[in-house]
């Protein structure tokens, strides 16, 4: 049972999701409504943090290294008043690829890739687009990710940063691996991401069958609190 609580967040709209076109690893910026999106979302959390006695300055922020939930992270970190020293990204946060269907809507792909469409429609948790990823390499990835996250909540909740950059990457500290800004186990931290994770994620938490996951909404305008048991949205 994973029991390490964290909060997490879908990045804010981009001009592609309003359109309906398949992002994956395509690095598409938020646009003004995604921008209004994570603004509110940053001030409705700051006001659940105080409602349960957590000092905003106390938030760590993992996130994707898209430029979109990056920049979702870095308008996080404004609306918290918190420093970006308190960002930092991993790898197995990212989106799924959706290979040669990125840029094209559901009926464009339904239009020139038919074999594809069918074959997804038979196994969506294990079918990967050409050129792609599969809802499996994603759970592949964010169990990795959570296994580890939970690993070293035991000591320091979020592992070294280590610069690079304008950014810094989480990884694992190793036997002699510091925490950034004094940060100490009782340092909750907020994951930002993509739809896909955030639904893999669920299914691995919450033992929801794969079809029940991959229907699961997951807004843009919400944040998603797991409590160690049970899952919810702020």
């Amino acid at each position: 049972m994973f029991s390490s609580p964290f909060y997490a967040m879908r990045h804010g709209e981009t001009s592609w999701n309003a359109k309906g076109f398949f992002q994956g690893h395509s690095d598409i910026p938020l646009a003004e409504t995604g921008v209004r999106q994570v603004e509110e979302n940053g001030r409705r959390f700051k006001a659940h943090l105080e409602t349960v006695g957590i000092s905003p300055s106390a938030i760590a922020i993992i996130s994707s290294p898209l430029s979109r939930a990056i920049q979702s992270s870095r308008i996080m970190c404004a609306e918290l008043g918190i420093p970006e020293s308190r960002l930092a990204t991993d790898p197995r946060l990212k989106e799924a690829s959706f290979g040669r269907w990125e840029g094209l809507t559901t009926f464009e792909v339904k239009e020139r890739f038919r074999e594809e469409r069918r074959l997804r429609k038979e196994d969506r948790w294990n079918f990967a687009p050409s050129g792609g990823q599969s809802y499996a390499d994603i759970s592949s990835a964010m169990g990795d990710f959570l296994q580890q996250f939970q690993q070293r909540c035991a000591a320091v909740l979020c592992p070294e940063l280590r610069e690079n950059k304008e950014i810094e990457h989480f990884r694992d500290p190793g036997e002699n691996g510091n925490a950034p800004d004094g940060m100490s186990s009782n340092h909750p931290v907020l994951i930002v991401t993509h739809t896909g994770n955030i639904r893999v994620a669920l299914a691995m938490l919450q033992g929801l069958e794969r079809e029940t996951a991959m229907a699961t909404r997951v807004p843009q305008d919400r944040l998603l609190y797991w409590d160690g048991k049970v899952a919810g949205w702020i």
